[in-house]
Order: C-alpha cells, then structure tokens, then sequence
C-alpha cells in the first residue's frame, strides 16, 4: 500500500489492472466512509464566561450533532443558557421555542418563548466540591433554510444543596427560513470555573 500506515486507518483499493484472479490492485491508508460518526472538536478551559462551538465545525457537511458539555459553575446557584449563532458568529437573541421538564418530577414542566433558550430550570447549579454539571444534546438541523433548528437533550446537575437534579430539554429557533452556524453557552450569572466540551457530527452516508 502507499502512504504512511496510521493508526486507526483502512486499506482502499484505489485502481486495478486487469481483471479476475490475475488482477493487480493499487491500495491505499484512508477514512472508513458509510455511516457512523466524525469527532470534530474537543476543548476544556476554566474561568470563562462563555463557550461557544464555531462555523469551523457546525458546517453543511452534517446535519446532526452530539454535543457533549460538563463542567462547573463559578457562582452558586447559576442557570445555563444557550443561543444559536449566525454565519457570521453573532449570538442570534429573539424567538426561541422552549419546552423542559424535571425527570422524576412531573409537576415541573416548563415552557417558554425567549431571547435565549434554557438547558436547566427546576434549580439553579451549585459551586461547591461535590455540585457540578453534564450535558448530552442533539443539534439538528443548523443549516438547513427550509427546517427549523432545535436543540434538545438532557442534563444532570446537582443543586446549591447538593441535591440531584435531572431535566430533558427541547427548544427550537423559531424560524424555519434562517441558518446557524454555531451554538453558545453562557451562564445566567458568573462564569464557568471549569468546562469540557466535545463535539460529533453525523456522517450523511
């Protein structure tokens, strides 16, 4: 085969010459394709008062994203919020369709119309050693000028009383026509102490 051999690589058959057993194939070291997902971005940091997911990653090449997003509130008892950003990376701040509620806890259900949408609504986060937060979320549909973009998910957090806490989340730009190309997270108060955030996108085929 040419090419380097990599770690994590298949072999292709680029070309053939002839034909049946006596066949002579070229190969070479690359992506497995069909299906499946691509890693796209990775990224921790602390003391932040935002974290953001750029147009270098949420791009027309995929339509669904798995977002995964924990860390830590650097004031107690903090909220997450989120907004979707446009092709040139500005916070898009009107019109978004929210709808949540507390797992374990149907008496919490919660919905809304906002300049921003809510990853957690029951409680706010607590600060302390033991009270942080975990987030796993589909971004679907960023791109497209005919579907509406939603982002919808779970989180689990503890409060500023140590107490477990679970919600799921749906929320939607209410505007099928427009596109994004990003996704923003900021607390309601405070920064972030400590984050971790990574990124997949689904392949197309």
């Amino acid at each position: 085969p040419s090419g380097n051999v990599t770690a994590g690589k298949f072999l292709k058959v680029d070309s053939v010459s002839g034909s049946g057993t006596t066949g002579v194939g070229t190969m070479t070291f690359s992506d497995a394709g069909g299906g499946g997902t691509t890693f796209l971005y990775a990224t921790s940091g602390s003391s932040s008062s935002s974290v953001s997911v750029s147009s270098t990653y949420i791009t027309t090449t995929h339509d669904l994203y798995l977002i995964h997003f924990s860390g830590k509130m650097a004031t107690d008892n903090a909220n997450i919020k989120g907004q979707f950003l446009d092709s040139g990376g500005s916070a898009v701040a009107s019109n978004y369709k929210i709808n949540m509620s507390r797992i374990g806890n149907d008496g919490l259900d919660y919905s809304a119309t906002g300049t921003y949408f809510d990853i957690n609504n029951a409680n706010g986060i607590g600060n302390a050693a033991n009270e942080g937060f975990n987030i796993v979320a589909y971004l679907q549909n960023p791109t497209s000028n005919t579907i509406t973009t939603s982002f919808d998910g779970f989180i689990n957090y503890s409060t500023d009383s140590d107490s477990s806490r679970a919600e799921q989340f749906s929320m939607k730009r209410a505007d099928g026509t427009e596109q994004h190309y990003g996704i923003k997270f900021f607390p309601n108060s405070g920064n972030f102490a400590e984050f971790k955030i990574t990124v997949h996108g689904f392949n197309k085929s």
